[in-house]
């Protein structure tokens, strides 16, 4: 989706996105007032990429584990784990949608 700057045929490096973000909060703690930082920096703590938490807790391994493991590594009620970030397949939108199995989903 993000080609590398240095070979487009490669993805851009998950490491750089990082790198990004950290400056990015950087950037906005530096331009708050003193007195608001050590706030803000506790609301930015373990704020990251979306898309890699969704890959992590959709990883094979990270799903064997207890279901107390896996909410307290991720942050989440087991429960909201399995709402939110299970793979959803066009049979499963079908079939929430009270579609036939022919039915035609999106433009």
């Amino acid at each position: 989706m993000f080609p590398s700057g240095v070979n487009p045929s490669q993805p851009t490096p998950r490491l750089t996105f990082q790198t990004w973000l950290g400056r990015a909060k950087e950037n906005w703690l530096t331009s708050v007032p003193d007195a608001e930082r050590p706030t803000l920096k506790e609301r930015l703590k373990g704020i990251g990429f979306h898309a890699e938490k969704r890959t992590g807790i959709r990883d094979p391994e990270f799903r064997k584990l207890p279901p107390a493991v896996q909410e307290a590594f991720s942050g989440n009620r087991f429960e909201t784990l399995r709402a939110v970030y299970d793979e959803v397949t066009v049979d499963d939108m079908r079939e929430a949608m009270d579609l036939p199995k022919t039915a035609s989903i999106g433009p």
